[in-house]
């Protein structure tokens, strides 16, 4: 029973994420919703703003001029890109540090986070599902949030792990 209240404990040491990407996300997927009103709920946000403002004018957007208002990034971004800023930068948080039970580096859950949800979209537009892309980026960008609370269980039983695996013929996932 213990180790299931420390599982809890390290479930409620995780940083939600923020009602204001579950607001936009819900703003994407309504037909009825429009860029402005999604720029309106950034907008009420000041570390979102900032961030947001921040990419928009880096050197990976390459745009002519720099952008100076949250409806301007909005306008020149697009939806997709909006929304996928705003899941990146409201959960990097939780996946920024490193996982020494699975053996993983700082920042190492994170890239695989991020790459994974783009390898998703990428897959689901070559498929030609368009409905749900916003929800299959979030899936798969959130698809290991679990190894965040199991990660210290796995590093302090590491060595019985490797015990199974390697003795029993067990995988390292069974």
């Amino acid at each position: 029973m213990s180790d299931l209240n420390d599982i809890v404990e390290q479930i409620d040491l995780l940083e939600p994420i923020p009602a204001i990407a579950t607001q936009i996300l819900a703003k994407s997927e309504d037909p009825d919703s429009s860029m402005s009103e999604i720029a309106d709920l950034i907008i009420n946000d000041p570390a979102l703003t900032a961030n947001l403002l921040k990419i928009c004018n880096s050197a990976f957007f390459g745009l002519p001029r720099k952008v100076e208002s949250v409806k301007e990034a909005v306008a020149w971004l697009g939806l997709d890109q909006i929304v996928e800023l705003v899941l990146t930068s409201t959960v990097s948080k939780n996946f920024a540090k490193g996982l020494e039970g699975y053996g993983l580096g700082e920042g190492e859950l994170w890239r695989h986070a991020v790459t994974s949800a783009h390898v998703a979209k990428g897959l689901a537009h070559r498929c030609g599902i368009y409905q749900s892309k916003h929800l299959i980026f979030t899936a798969a960008l959130l698809k290991d949030i679990g190894k965040l609370v199991l990660g210290r269980f796995v590093a302090f039983s590491a060595e019985k792990i490797n015990i199974l695996v390697h003795s029993q013929g067990y995988s390292f996932n069974d």
